[in-house]
């Protein structure tokens, strides 16, 4: 995937890019789009959605910006948001892709960090074999519930996605794949501070501040803030 070819930016793959996009999180199966396309996802981005796709079972190969890998289930395929990737899938993949935006794991904390912080530190690692039967039993189970209040859309289906989305995510923190080759590729245009910053808003949202407050925290001036607000 060449830096100079235009990769298209979609909301999800085949829908119209949205200006902003918040508290959201879509599952499906991976045949649904595949198999719509010819078993071929083209390489595209997603500015604001997070992906996890839980691979259970046939191979395929994913373009991550300008790489290339072959993987077969059972895999977990992180994508971070505004990395361009694609998909060639075999008729033979079985699993679950889940898209959700930064906002739904922002702030969640525990007593040895917080939600993000396991995020990011999952998204090291880009495709993570998933060899341990009962990791993969677990994180299956988890990815299968999410689908199921998806398609079922029962009370509660927003905190009961929400919550199936931190339990798979500390789920795949706790897996060892120190040794895995295919490293993490950071977005561009999310470095720390501005990642530190989108934490300062999470947390302040329901005050009214002057932007002169939040330019304060990474020690700018409310013009370079502003220049920054511009790329997130």
């Amino acid at each position: 995937m060449s830096d100079t070819v235009a990769v298209p930016q979609f909301h999800l793959y085949g829908e119209d890019a949205e200006e902003q996009v918040f508290d959201f999180i879509h599952v499906e199966p991976l045949r649904r789009r595949a198999r719509k396309h010819g078993w071929v996802i083209a390489p595209h981005s997603h500015r604001y959605l997070q992906q996890i796709a839980v691979v259970g079972e046939g191979k395929g190969k994913v373009t991550i910006e300008t790489g290339s890998t072959e993987f077969e289930g059972p895999t977990i395929i992180m994508l971070p948001p505004s990395v361009a990737h694609g998909f060639e899938f075999g008729p033979d993949i079985v699993g679950i892709i889940i898209s959700f935006t930064d906002d739904v794991v922002r702030g969640k904390t525990g007593l040895r960090g917080g939600l993000q912080e396991r995020l990011t530190y999952c998204q090291q690692a880009l495709v993570i074999p998933n060899k341990d039967l009962e990791h993969e039993k677990r994180i299956a189970m988890i990815a299968k519930s999410m689908l199921a209040e998806q398609n079922f859309g029962l009370d509660g289906i927003e905190i009961a996605l929400r919550s199936y989305l931190a339990l798979l995510i500390v789920e795949i923190a706790r897996i060892d794949f120190s040794d895995v080759e295919w490293r993490g590729v950071r977005p561009a245009n999310k470095n720390d501070t501005i990642n530190k910053l989108l934490q300062l808003i999470e947390d302040n949202f329901r005050e009214t501040r002057p932007l002169s407050s939040y330019a304060d925290f990474p020690h700018m001036t409310p013009a370079r803030l502003n220049e920054l607000r511009t790329r997130v």
